[in-house]
């Protein structure tokens, strides 16, 4: 149902917040990380969407990379000041 979806879609974007936490990573390697937590490809998709990742190549023959956006890694540290 619609519940399950949106709980799925919660549960991607919670793990897209986590992993890129620290930094970029690689789209393979954040994709590799999201199956293993049983996440699928579509429901990435979505959560990525949903937060603004930011994609780009590392240099011209490099891999994908996904970011978060300044505005959510900022937030973490926000609240300290």
């Amino acid at each position: 149902g619609e519940d399950e979806r949106h709980g799925a879609l919660q549960e991607a974007v919670d793990f897209l917040r986590a992993t890129l936490a620290n930094g970029a990573l690689s789209a393979r390697e954040v994709i590799r990380q999201a199956e293993d937590a049983g996440i699928s490809k579509r429901t990435l998709d979505r959560a990525k969407k949903n937060l603004d990742i930011e994609k780009h190549k590392e240099g011209m023959t490099g891999p994908w990379v996904w970011e978060l956006p300044a505005k959510i890694a900022n937030f973490s540290e926000d609240r300290h000041a």
